[in-house]
């Protein structure tokens, strides 16, 4: 079929179709040989989009995304009309396209809710995907089309003289306020000699020179310098980095207060560490390093020049990587944003050149600064340092990157000389992390920068590269960093993540725990106390003492599992769901809550509690811990995203000692609308997937229920049938038991 033909045929089936659920599959045999599939099937979009309104039909393009799939896709249709919808679905690794399918199969009941027909755009791999993963899903198509090339499409475009419209790319919002825009620069490495003086001067002249005109753009807020200012961390080579600094602050017009430094290590003064501990052997004497002060007071002599002549240009009472802790943290307001800055030095332990893995920023450090920034409630988080995370020593590394994943949405560094840029997403969040390449390494060698700028808006950082040439201008934009965005003046633009607001839960449910504990015996409270270090002859001063405990966000876990462990009644499921309902009111859920009525509902919950889990729950449980915790957590989501009565800790009916984890529909009379969930626990976790199913089959019986699910969350001592990532198994449906193993 050609293309005229073929576009004929689809106009001609959506007027037919208007006002009906109906999934027209559209699939492109563009090779990613020939074009990306992201990029080809996205110009096949625009293209057929603006052909389709060129023949009076009012379609709307929906945003692409990896996590679409028809609940998505129903919620984006509400509230406007439209004679069809458009999309394309580029899923991407197949790990992860496995998943879209999945998800594809167990949401395919809410195509009927579609308020107009949806053609969805699909390369011929993901198409074979979608047989194989998503064959319920596969049915519900309309029709499938195999759509012309690119090139036929854009001829019949200019033959049919259809003005292209650029493709709804994202319906981000429109930006108010300017860009906040930094300057990121590391590794400077000043020292003195009159040959290499001359060659600093003329790179780092050439700089200052090229900030202080106007091609260089806007102003810049922020100046961030990530170590390696000196060359051997002696005090004659600092009077040369804050000459630099101070004139650095001149041209751009930054305030003091607006630059950041940390120390690397060539900042470090080798011969004052000759005798000091080299590194450190376990995650306790971690704790004891940078919990106190005092423990660390040899090893900050090494960094005395450094601190003395940081100290005199930006003040004594400024963090510059010395500090640990909230201590770290420096927050600053531009333009009515409240940003938080952590300088973390993670050359506490740098002393030679076999440094690598030998290095500690501590997990301790890095959690209480995470802390201080939660609890501001900042709109921008920034984490600096001078070594990546792969020099940490390996007993702290990824306890390390999971909180800086949770806390920060930059993290900026320097030491390798090279640029670098990547997007780390997770279930804790993630964070973008920019490597500078070296400011100064002599001027035969690479030397550059990087200039930032982000909305916070739109949550998105544009980056301009910038680097030393030779000439009368010697610093220009750099054009090997991002050769694909020259379309875009070789600037390229990064998507920050939403940020959490744990600190509302943790408010929430620390309300309700000061409420359990207040109806405690004497006997119960006591216990608790004791738990906690807290002492006092006097009953009254030791529930005063206990309770301002719990006002601190880092002592909620520790309340928590007192409180859980010696009370009694308090702790039952009655205590239970009323902190799951308080949580719920945080969890991000599908809008309209589901009942158990409609076939394949609790998968659909269950994939949609995996979503929930991916987003938020993983990390709400890093605030707790223990088996009561994860009840609470999944129980938090299902009070949101179930249409009826949700009970933790259920009782068995009958009697028996069986209980259920959560209880969906308890009060219904029909077994088909009640369903009895089992969370990872001591009961669950220990033994093979067939015992898993027998004790769904016991959880069914007991509770006269006709749907069980078991959740496997991480540490259930059962491996998972795939690798690393999300993934869902629902196995041996004929039992009715569902697995879902996160």
């Amino acid at each position: 079929m050609n293309a005229a033909a073929f576009v004929d045929e689809l106009v001609t089936r959506l007027q037919l179709s208007q006002g009906s659920q109906t999934l027209l599959l559209l699939v492109t045999q563009e090779t990613q040989e020939s074009v990306p599939e992201e990029h080809g099937l996205g110009r096949a979009s625009e293209v057929l989009t603006s052909l389709l309104r060129h023949a009076s039909l009012n379609v709307h393009a929906l945003q692409a995304a990896q996590d679409a799939g028809p609940s998505s896709w129903v919620k984006a249709m509400k509230g406007t009309s439209a004679d069809a919808w458009l999309t394309v679905l580029t899923p991407g690794r197949k790990l992860l396209a496995r998943e879209v399918a999945r998800r594809l199969n167990a949401q395919r009941q809410q195509l009927q809710d579609l308020s107009a027909p949806l053609i969805l755009l699909v390369s011929a791999q993901t198409e074979t995907l979608i047989q194989t993963d998503a064959p319920d899903f596969h049915t519900w198509r309309a029709a499938t089309y195999v759509v012309p090339s690119l090139r036929e499409l854009e001829t019949l475009a200019l033959q049919r003289n259809v003005v292209q419209v650029r493709p709804v790319e994202a319906r981000r919002p429109v930006s108010t306020r300017p860009p906040i825009r930094f300057l990121h620069l590391s590794d400077l490495h000043l020292r003195h000699g009159d040959a290499r003086r001359y060659d600093q001067n003329r790179v780092l002249r050439g700089l200052l020179d090229y900030l202080g005109s106007a091609s260089s753009g806007p102003p810049i807020d922020l100046i961030f310098a990530t170590g390696d200012l000196a060359f051997s961390g002696h005090a004659d080579e600092f009077a040369l980095v804050t000459e630099f600094l101070r004139e650095l602050l001149e041209v751009t017009g930054v305030p003091p207060e607006h630059l950041f430094v940390v120390p690397g290590n060539h900042d470090v003064d080798r011969s004052a560490g000759r005798w000091l501990l080299r590194t450190l052997e376990s995650d306790d004497e971690a704790t004891a390093f940078f919990v106190s002060e005092g423990n660390r007071r040899w090893h900050a002599e090494k960094l005395a020049a450094y601190r003395q002549a940081m100290s005199d240009l930006l003040g004594a009472k400024r963090s510059l990587g010395l500090r640990c802790g909230a201590e770290a943290v420096e927050i600053v307001n531009i333009r009515d944003s409240t940003i938080a800055i952590a300088s973390f030095n993670s050359s506490w332990f740098a002393q030679d050149d076999e440094d690598q893995s030998k290095l500690w920023l501590g997990e301790a450090n890095v959690d209480q600064a995470g802390e201080r920034i939660r609890d501001a409630g900042v709109a921008l988080a920034l984490a600096l340092m001078h070594h990546p995370l792969d020099h940490l020593a390996e007993a702290e590394r990824s306890h390390v990157g999971d909180h800086l994943e949770r806390t920060f949405d930059l993290i900026l560094r320097g030491h390798l000389h090279t640029p670098k840029s990547q997007a780390l997403r997770s279930q804790r969040g993630g964070y973008l992390e920019l490597a500078a390449p070296a400011a100064y390494q002599g001027s035969k060698w690479p030397n550059g920068c990087i200039v930032g700028a982000v909305d916070l808006e739109a949550r998105r950082v544009e980056l301009t590269p910038l680097r030393f040439g030779s000439g009368a201008d010697p610093w220009m934009l750099d054009t090997t960093i991002f050769p694909d965005d020259a379309h875009r003046g070789y600037r390229h633009t990064f998507e920050l993540r939403e940020r959490r607001t744990g600190s509302q839960v943790a408010t929430s449910l620390a309300a309700e725990l000061e409420r359990m504990y207040t109806q405690l015996g004497r006997q119960e409270r006591t216990q608790v106390q004791r738990e906690l270090g807290v002492i006092s002859k006097s009953p009254g001063l030791a529930d005063e003492t206990t309770l301002r405990l719990l006002k601190h966000s880092e002592w909620l876990k520790d309340f928590w599992q007192a409180l859980s462990r010696y009370s009694r009644g308090s702790s039952s499921g009655d205590a239970l769901t009323r902190l799951a309902q308080r949580m719920s009111e945080h969890v991000t859920a599908p809008p309209k809550p589901m009942a158990l009525s409609k076939t394949g509902a609790l998968k659909q919950l269950l994939f949609e509690f995996a979503e929930f889990w991916r987003a938020q729950g993983s990390a709400w449980c890093e605030d707790f811990s223990g088996v009561a915790a994860r009840k609470l957590v999944v129980g938090a989501f299902f009070c949101r995203a179930f249409q009826g009565q949700v009970r933790l800790d259920a009782p068995s009916p009958t009697g028996g000692y069986d209980y259920a984890d959560i209880l969906l529909g308890g009060d219904e009379r029909e077994s088909s609308r009640r369903a009895v969930i089992g969370v990872t626990a001591e009961h669950l976790s220990r033994g093979s997937l067939e015992g898993i199913f027998t004790a769904g089959d016991a959880l069914r019986a007991g509770f006269q229920a006709e749907h069980v699910a078991m959740i496997l969350l991480p540490g259930s001592g059962l491996e998972k049938g795939e690798g690393p990532g999300l993934t869902a198994h629902f196995e041996r449906e004929g039992r009715n038991v569902h697995v879902l193993h996160i």
